[in-house]
């Protein structure tokens, strides 16, 4: 699966403030971060006696979460929670201090961090120092939860054929593109974008900065950042399920799928005709469409080559607790076959990177929406560890992938097991859990009853801001035993004929008769139009023989060739002849 990379950032900007500006602080839109920090007064540090009051207000839609997240020191300066004991950071639910209470904090009583959610757009917040106190306070990130924007993928497919509608058994209800073998299909996506900035408080969503990936079904990956246009041509026939997913800059995923279907070459029969004559000689050809009372051409059946690798793959960007789904929508299994035992379902595997675990949780959805938890990092000991070989930053640059699959069969234990027993690796950055095969967090016994053909969904949920991370592919592995349905499709032939060519003499619209007026190979074209559109054609070649005067037996010339012998004709060693005829002729 070729690398996805999303920027994470988008449009967000942050607006900072430190406690000692004191006063209401308003971000007014739901993009923008409130940073809040301790007074930095003494190069960084908060000094002794501090009390100060500061109100921090989201201009955001009612109703819609806020999230509050203080981090605890990581050791590379993205986390500050340095609050000694005679020291509180007060924290009120409303924009006073007569506001509902959420807490009194420091970092002896929760040395973890804080973090919590809210509907209240305004925070209100007090800190004082002790007598004798210093420190390096803290760093607070307040973000709007936003939901991520669904947007319409909209694709037009330029081709010379047309758009086939439920006349495909097995593909009833999907959109199918017919098409000719060599044929350059032309795809443009024209995304629409009805929720862009909605109300001031959405985000906003632009063409140019979706990434777009082209999966045509015959191993053809490629994506590009605006990547609206793409080509393609199949080499190989029969029929192909492409679809096109679209991303946006937060990491919303829309999908276009189409079955593109190759028309078979048409079956010509072998017609018996006198494929050697000489010239002057005439033969019978017959075409025409197969039937009971003639020969000619007829209908073929092809198959659409299912690929049966189901991955996807997505963009985490910068969390602030929204659950990022990813897709793979499962078909063509027979009998739709459910999982009646967790050993139906096998393993779900994903290849990712994302700074920091401590950030993550995952679960796996099938599609009657049962949820299973694959692994749950967040808040745990896993804060200062990776997945894979991640770039610890939220500029949406990826780093290197690590192969993780969960199995309930697995020698390894959960990911939060493993990690406590130290089951890390060396990266780039830091410690990475290993590559391998973990168990969930909660068993596939959860599963039975799910059906196998659907949507299957990913939803990761990064809690913390700061990083972000990628899921470059994720695939899942059922029982053996389930067997995959095979779509077939077969043209009809709607015409037939013969290409005009001045040695036929007859056209009774099947059969021709012709009188090759050459020596050598003289070819008659018949041409079959299936209802695909597509053009088929096959050549009868009949070979003339060369008129040469010669004693052979291998000439067409069938006029007796005479030679007279007279009286004064001498030939050494024959007797004198009288009027003697003698005629050698050659067949």
């Amino acid at each position: 699966m070729a690398l996805l990379a999303v920027s994470a950032i988008g449009t967000a900007q942050a607006q900072e403030f430190a406690i000692s500006d004191g006063g209401t602080q308003i971000s007014d839109n739901c993009q923008n971060t409130l940073v809040l920090t301790d007074s930095n007064a003494d190069n960084g540090n908060y000094l002794p006696g501090e009390n100060y009051e500061i109100t921090m207000c989201i201009n955001t839609i009612a109703g819609t979460p806020v999230q509050f997240a203080i981090l605890p020191n990581s050791g590379d300066g993205t986390g500050v929670w340095d609050v000694d004991g005679d020291s509180e950071l007060f924290i009120y639910e409303g924009d006073n201090t007569g506001a509902p209470t959420i807490g009194v904090f420091n970092t002896e009583t929760d040395p973890n961090g804080v973090f919590f959610t809210t509907t209240s757009t305004c925070l209100t917040f007090v800190f004082t120092s002790g007598a004798s106190s210093s420190g390096a306070g803290f760093v607070a990130n307040i973000n709007c939860i936003q939901e991520l924007q669904p947007f319409n993928a909209i694709v037009n497919v330029q081709d010379p054929h047309s758009l086939l509608e439920d006349t495909i058994e097995g593909l009833e209800g999907k959109n199918v593109i017919t098409f000719c073998f060599n044929d350059t299909l032309s795809f443009i996506a024209a995304p629409t974008f009805p929720l862009s900035d909605a109300t001031g408080n959405g985000y906003e969503q632009l063409t140019e900065e979706c990434t777009f990936i082209w999966d045509m079904g015959d191993g053809t990956v490629v994506e590009g950042l605006g990547l609206t246009e793409f080509e393609h041509v199949y080499t190989e026939p029969g029929g192909y399920f492409a679809r096109l997913r679209i991303i946006d800059v937060n990491g919303r995923m829309e999908r276009f799928e189409v079955y593109l279907l190759m028309a078979p070459r048409v079956l010509f029969s072998n017609n018996v005709f006198e494929d050697t004559l000489c010239i002057g000689d005439t033969t019978q050809i017959t075409g025409g469409i197969l039937g009971p009372d003639t020969v000619g051409v007829g209908p073929n059946t092809s198959t659409v080559n299912l690929n049966l690798n189901f991955t996807d793959s997505i963009a985490i960007p910068d969390g602030s607790g929204v659950d990022y789904f990813t897709e793979i929508d499962i078909f063509g299994y027979s009998g739709d076959p459910v999982i009646n035992d967790p050993e139906d379902f096998i393993e779900v595997c994903m290849n990712i990177e994302h700074s920091y675990l401590g950030d993550l949780q995952a679960w796996l959805i099938c599609p009657d929406n049962t949820e299973v938890l694959l692994f749950d990092g967040f808040l745990g000991p896993a804060a200062n560890q990776f997945l894979g070989d991640a770039v610890d930053n939220s500029l949406g640059i990826p780093g290197v992938g690590f192969d993780y699959c969960f199995n309930d069969d697995a020698v390894w234990g959960t990911l939060m097991e493993e990690l406590v027993g130290g089951n890390l690796v060396p990266v780039t950055m830091g410690n990475a859990m290993d590559a391998g095969t973990y168990q969930p967090e909660e068993d596939f016994s959860g599963l039975v009853g799910c059906p196998v053909n659907g949507l299957w969904r990913m939803r990761i949920r990064d809690n913390l801001a700061i990083d972000d991370g990628f899921i470059f592919s994720w695939g899942l592995e059922f029982n053996p035993e389930f067997t995959v349905d095979t779509i077939r499709y077969s043209p009809d032939v709607v015409d037939a004929y013969w290409l005009d060519n001045p040695d036929i003499v007859v056209n009774n619209d099947t059969i021709i008769t012709v009188v090759p007026s050459s020596e050598g190979g003289n070819a008659f074209t018949f041409v079959a139009e299936d209802s695909f559109g597509c053009l088929h054609d096959t050549t009868y070649i009949v070979y003339v023989r060369p008129d040469v005067i010669t004693t052979d037996d291998i000439a067409c010339d069938l006029t007796p060739k005479t030679a007279r012998w007279s009286s004064t004709t001498r030939n050494s060693g024959f007797p004198k002849l009288q009027s003697m005829n003698t005629a050698y002729t050659s067949f």
